[in-house]
């Protein structure tokens, strides 16, 4: 029974009919499989793989919409700003006060001050002096009266620059840049001096009277920076070279002004002469006597001495006598200028009547020959 079975087993082992798998077939078979295997593979994979490369390809894009465009738009709102700025800036480099960008010119000053160094801080401060006096000399020549106010904020402004100088000067340690300061301020003073003498050729009265003001204390501000140099002067070569260049071109100004104020003198009263305006030209004798008698001596004497400080100060005196003389002379040469209008006004009207007397005598005269006819 045993070997029945195992013969039976034997016969359906061999059949083709039993299911049996031959060489070629499993060969197919295992390929298609492998095949099939691969393709899933890759399907699989490949969303995967492409959602990969999709997010990463992705980033600059993203970044741009996140980073850049912002930054760009910063940047077009920041040369918008900055643009305007700069063509509000530039435009109102040629403004005085009361005009409408003026406030933009001083607020682009206070910028560069805030962001300079010391060093550049008072050459700026030189700088807007400067451009203070550009607009007071605007003003006067435009007619401007002081009573607006306008010649006055310039002159303040001036003087804050001035202040500017100072504030930076006391500060300031290195021997240099000390007498660098102090030749800024001397030099404003010789401009604004300048200023003054413009306003005789106005003769405003009122504006004469603010700039007087503000020249006088530039130069107390100037005596006091001579001072200083002057106790640092036996212990420096530079400073107290310094000290005798201003000295020397002061002096030197002094006399210009003295000769010049003389030979005004000598033409007023030539007019005078002519004029016969003889109180006038008593006057005007008295202010020539007072110009010679400014005597330059002692401070030449003080100066050769070393001992500037005073030197500085009786010029000073002498240079403030001056200019009394020449406001009294002023308001002598504004008295001769005045009657001879005021002298034709009068011709003018004692001529009409006699115009009009002679009309009516005429018409009169026309009126008696009707009569009679």
């Amino acid at each position: 029974m045993q070997n029945q079975i195992h013969n039976l087993l034997a016969e359906l082992k061999d059949s083709p009919r039993a299911g049996r798998v031959d060489a070629s077939f499993s060969a197919s078979l295992r390929e298609e499989l492998v095949k099939r295997s691969l393709q899933t593979t890759q399907t699989a994979e490949q969303p995967r793989r492409t959602a990969v490369v999709d997010f990463v390809m992705r980033i600059p894009g993203e970044l741009t919409d996140v980073v850049a465009r912002p930054m760009a738009l910063a940047s077009l709102l920041v040369a918008m700003v900055l643009g305007g700025w700069i063509t509000g800036v530039n435009a109102s480099l040629d403004t005085v006060p009361g005009d409408a960008l003026y406030g933009v010119k001083l607020a682009s000053e206070r910028a560069q001050l805030t962001l300079a160094s010391s060093n550049t801080r008072a050459k700026l401060y030189d700088e807007f002096a400067s451009r203070r006096l550009d607009e007071v000399e605007q003003l006067i020549h435009a007619g401007a009266p002081a009573s607006d106010g306008r010649v006055q904020t310039a002159l303040n402004g001036f003087q804050k620059q001035i202040d500017g100088v100072e504030a930076t000067l006391e500060k300031v340690v290195d021997e240099q840049a000390s007498v660098e300061l102090a030749r800024i301020i001397d030099e404003q003073s010789e401009e604004l001096e300048v200023v003054l003498e413009l306003t005789e050729t106005v003769q405003d009265e009122e504006t004469r009277e603010v700039v007087a003001e503000t020249l006088t204390e530039t130069e107390e501000v100037q005596e006091q920076v001579v001072e200083t140099l002057a106790e640092t002067a036996p212990e420096s070569d530079l400073t107290r070279l310094e000290l005798e260049r201003q000295y020397t071109s002061d002096l030197r100004d002094m006399r210009v002004r003295s000769e010049l104020l003389l030979e005004r003198i000598d033409r007023v009263e030539r007019a005078l002469q002519d004029r016969g305006e003889e109180e006038l030209a008593f006057n005007a004798n008295q202010l020539r006597y007072q110009a010679t008698d400014v005597d330059l001596a002692q401070s030449q004497i003080l100066a050769a001495k070393g001992i500037y400080p005073d030197a500085f100060e009786l010029l000073g005196d002498q240079r403030d006598e001056l200019r009394v003389i020449a406001d009294k002379l002023l308001q002598i040469e504004i008295q001769l200028s005045a009657p001879e209008s005021v002298a034709d006004e009068e011709v003018a009207d004692e001529e009409a009547p006699d115009v009009e007397q002679e009309d009516l005598t005429t018409v009169e005269t026309s009126e008696t020959e009707t009569e009679r006819e």
